[in-house]
């Protein structure tokens, strides 16, 4: 597939050789037009190339009827920016054993506490859940929801590790997971 400048000077592309040769006809591209292929380094004229080696010198005739329409031209990909907007940074970062004292006896307050306001409410819930289903059970609950509360515990505890390691978080990472 080629790329290829017009005789308008607007850079058009991908097109193959079939349309690059048609349109060579119409005189919106000529051989002096620099062209690119997917996979070289750069610009050259279409005279230079080997497969349109039939190709006069002649110079760029004005479009008929007007430049062609643009095909859609893949640039690089776009930058994205550093962090998404809800990240946590680690300016943010509050002592990993702070935050697993916050976990073990308060739930999900710790996630508050680092800044995962929605994981915070979530965890709130669990851990509201767990006591009420803990008073209903007369206990049994407690032990239904034993792994739950190790696994709040133990991701926020690794969350503020994260954090003061310098890396960022989301609302919605887990464990050691950074953005």
């Amino acid at each position: 597939m080629y790329y290829v400048i017009g005789a308008d000077g607007q850079q058009y592309g991908p097109i193959d050789e079939a349309t690059v040769r048609e349109w060579l006809g119409a005189g919106r591209v000529g051989a002096a037009s620099l062209s690119f292929r997917t996979g070289e380094a750069q610009w050259i004229p279409l005279r230079d190339r080997p497969e349109m080696a039939d190709l006069g010198a002649a110079p760029p005739q004005p479009p008929a009827g007007g430049p062609p329409r643009p095909a859609q031209i893949p640039g690089p990909p776009p930058v994205p920016s550093a962090l998404p907007a809800d990240a946590i940074g680690p300016e943010n970062a509050k002592d990993p054993v702070v935050i697993l004292v916050l976990a073990l006896f308060l739930g999900g307050i710790a996630y508050f506490v680092l800044g995962q306001w929605q994981k915070g409410l979530a965890g709130m819930a669990v851990w509201v859940s767990g006591v009420i289903l803990s008073i209903i059970t007369c206990g049994i609950g407690a032990i239904l929801m034993f792994p739950v509360v190790v696994l709040l515990v133990v991701d926020a505890y690794s969350q503020a590790k994260v954090l003061k390691e310098g890396r960022p978080i989301g609302q919605w990472t887990f464990l050691n997971h950074s953005l």
